[in-house]
């Protein structure tokens, strides 16, 4: 069994993480969305401003989920750390949502995939 054989599971693992980060990313923009618009809608002069400085730092991160730049990775994971936050302190309020149990499970899906991600090799495609 030569060397790169012996790698192989390895790098389909990589991938699969990879793709992991991806889809947890755009899953949390997409509650994320949901939960401002039609959950918890807030007054609609204010609705575009707020939503844009909910979602912006996670979109500055997005070149690193598209290119897997490593050190991209690493910031996302420090910002999803305040969204993790964010969601276990309004899970605590008493008008809380469904919608906080689920960016918590999305916040801590996306840090492992995230992490894993930048512990394994990339694979270059």
């Amino acid at each position: 069994m030569s060397l790169s054989e012996n790698q192989l599971p390895l790098k389909r693992s990589m991938n699969y993480w990879f793709i992991a980060t991806q889809l947890c990313y755009v899953a949390l923009l997409i509650t994320l969305t949901v939960d401002h618009f039609w959950v918890r809608p807030i007054l609609p002069e204010f609705s575009k401003i707020i939503w844009g400085m909910k979602i912006l730092p996670l979109l500055l991160f997005m070149p690193g989920l598209i290119f897997g730049n490593k050190p991209l990775l690493i910031g996302l994971n420090f910002i999803i750390l305040f969204y993790f936050i964010s969601a276990v302190l309004g899970l605590c309020l008493p008008t809380r949502s469904e919608m906080h149990a689920i960016m918590i499970a999305l916040t801590v899906l996306l840090f492992i995939a995230g992490m894993m991600t930048i512990r394994l090799p990339l694979k270059k495609t």
